[in-house]
């Protein structure tokens, strides 16, 4: 995959704060600094390097080399916790340990099952993906959104999204199922009551299906220009949701139950050299790409 101008900027700006963070020191201290602070990181899809070339955005896939990096470091310099770790410790029956760090995954994109699961089984990290039923059942207007964000047509869903029985196993072996609206719709353009039916109909789609309670919530899109506080918020809560996150940059203050439905989450991207990915996960840093 050739990139873009921008892109070989963004690129040379990673490599080049790379060596600095690879130093080690400078980790140490920012990792430090932040130890009380909780980690999410969010990815999309997983794929093999000889795929890249098929893939419009770099921003909304890793490459499998990378991510099996990024996990073993995670595994080895951070302590990962569940969904529910994470949801008990704001109702306050449990403290988190320091350094936690939660691995999440938005769209339900097929190669989270087939590249990423047996990744995260091999390093026995907790992760929870976030899906839209729509997508899974490849409703027309879950595809119309998707064209508009990542240029998926309806013919080519079957081989980018998980089906029913890949998302049940992943449920039974112990990874959270979270929403993320029936039909990826960006919520900031929608009315109150088409947001409501977007919250409630997505969690009650995916209990039928899985038999098991959901919990989480993640914001398609999820800038805070795509989603009102005003009206999500307190259509999570009557809906059930215990959290949501997503995708404004940075970490997260442990104690700021306040913003539990508006957690921040740290993205990666294609080829990010392990450097620039020690400094985004020490620091919280807010660039997300």
């Amino acid at each position: 995959m050739a990139p873009n101008r921008s892109g070989q900027i963004k690129q040379a700006v990673k490599h080049s704060v790379s060596g600095f963070v690879g130093s080690g020191w400078s980790f140490r201290s920012l990792r430090a600094f932040n130890r009380e602070r909780l980690l999410i990181l969010c990815y999309h899809r997983v794929i093999h390097e000889s795929d890249a070339g098929r893939v419009n955005i770099s921003d909304m896939f890793s490459d499998l080399d990378s991510f099996t990096v990024q996990m073993d470091f995670i595994s080895r310099h951070y302590a990962p916790v569940s969904e529910q770790d994470i949801i008990d410790a704001l109702a306050g029956r449990r403290k988190l340990p320091d350094f936690s760090a939660w691995v999440t995954f938005d769209d339900g994109y097929r190669d989270n099952f087939t590249l990423a699961y047996p990744i995260l089984k091999k390093f026995s990290i907790p992760a929870t993906f976030f899906i839209s039923p729509g997508l899974i059942d490849r409703d027309a207007a879950a595809m119309v959104e998707l064209r508009k964000t990542v240029g998926i047509g309806p013919e080519e869903a079957t081989d980018y999204f998980m089906n029913w029985e890949q998302i049940r196993e992943l449920s039974a072996q112990g990874y959270s199922i979270g929403s993320h609206t029936c039909t990826h719709r960006i919520l900031s353009t929608l009315n109150a009551c088409e947001v409501e039916e977007e919250i409630v109909m997505s969690k009650r789609l995916i209990e039928q299906r899985i038999q098991s309670p959901v919990r989480s919530f993640a914001y398609p899109r999820g800038k805070r220009m795509d989603y009102v506080p005003g009206v999500c918020v307190p259509a999570l809560k009557r809906a059930g949701y215990a959290i949501a996150v997503s995708t404004r940059g940075g970490n997260n203050d442990r104690s700021a139950i306040q913003a539990q439905y508006e957690l921040r989450r740290v993205g990666t991207s294609y080829q990010e050299p392990l450097g620039f990915f020690k400094l985004k996960v020490s620091s919280g840093s807010p660039w997300q790409i």
